[in-house]
């Protein structure tokens, strides 16, 4: 006799389903963040080679005020931060070593012109009696020849020959010694009037470069760094000011011996922060640079990259900042 076996019953354990749930949740979880980071560490690792991301600093034209000469800062009409239009007055200067300049080389000047209008006095007189003094020597020696005719004939005693000779010589010294001094005035006349035209140079550019202590903006844009207050004392070579131009560009480091290639012309998009700013790259330089130490890595040797301009588009206000640290990258893959 058989006997039917009864089927068996499979329990299900709904907290056992929900346990293998959530370690299945857990192993995609941990996979995907061990994923997200291998993706991340081959892309801080490698990423450069492949795709262009690079570090730039936001500039612009710089213009810088400075003396030739030690002054002292009378006046100021602007601060950091103030918009100037090209030729604004900013303040003004004074140098006690340039009004005594001007002082000297007008003294000197007006020597130099004195003595130059004797010397055109003396030129001039010596051109007015050389003619009479040729004619006067060219007359004396057809005399002379007719005495030298009359004293071979005996028509002549030889003292009075004598006395005629005497007379041609002294007219030939008297013409010779006013044709070299004249060579000689003249020389001396251009050389004065060479000492006046550099004196007069020199007055006009230390007059041109003082400007009556004038300050004015070289370019329109923005006064950066302000080194001085009133009162304060310039040495020679010291900046007191700069003026950095309305139009401003990113200096951009690019990274080199990648697969990719960067051209002028390249869309580029600039970050900084969560807002970016869009540009192009307007000049490539065959040179590169040391990274700015806010770029270089740590425990890593110093950084060298080619060195690229990169024009930015928009109004100053929706761009970064001057100085401001920046982050590049390409809209587009390029592969060589």
């Amino acid at each position: 006799m058989q006997y039917l076996k009864r089927p068996q019953q499979v329990r299900v354990d709904p907290q056992s389903e929900e346990r293998q749930a959530k370690l299945m949740r857990g192993r995609v979880i941990y996979l995907g963040i061990l994923g997200l980071f291998s993706l991340w560490l081959v892309d801080f690792l490698i990423g450069d080679f492949f795709y262009f991301r690079g570090n730039g600093i936001v500039l612009a034209e710089r213009a810088a005020l400075a003396s030739e000469f030690p002054v002292t800062v009378r006046d100021l009409v602007v601060r950091e931060g103030d918009k100037v239009e090209k030729g604004r007055y900013l303040g003004r200067i004074s140098s006690q070593r340039v009004l005594e300049s001007v002082a000297r080389l007008t003294s000197d000047l007006a020597g130099h012109q004195s003595q130059y209008t004797q010397v055109r006095v003396r030129m001039e007189t010596i051109d007015a009696i050389l003619e009479a003094a040729n004619l006067r020597a060219s007359e004396a020696a057809v005399a002379r020849t007719e005495y030298d005719r009359l004293k071979d004939g005996g028509w002549l005693p030889l003292f009075k020959h004598g006395l005629t000779v005497d007379r041609e010589f002294a007219t030939l010294v008297d013409f010779e010694t006013l044709r070299v001094e004249r060579e000689v005035v003249e020389t001396e006349g251009a050389h004065l009037r060479q000492v006046i035209e550099e004196t007069e140079g020199a007055l006009q550019d230390l007059k041109r470069l003082y400007a009556d202590g004038k300050l004015t903006a070289p370019i329109s844009g923005v006064v950066g760094r302000l080194t001085v207050a009133e009162g304060s004392v310039v040495d020679t070579g010291e900046p007191i000011m700069e003026v950095y131009g309305a139009r401003r560009y990113v200096l951009a480091y690019v990274p080199t011996g990648t697969l990719y290639s960067l051209a002028v012309g390249d869309d580029i998009t600039v970050e900084y922060g969560v807002a970016t700013a869009s540009g192009r790259v307007s000049r490539i330089e065959p040179v590169a640079a040391a990274l700015p130490a806010e770029f270089q890595r740590t425990f890593k040797p110093v950084e060298r990259a080619q060195l690229a301009w990169v024009e930015l588009d928009g109004d100053n206000d929706e761009l970064p900042p001057l100085f401001s640290k920046v982050q590049l990258t390409r809209d587009y893959f390029g592969f060589f």
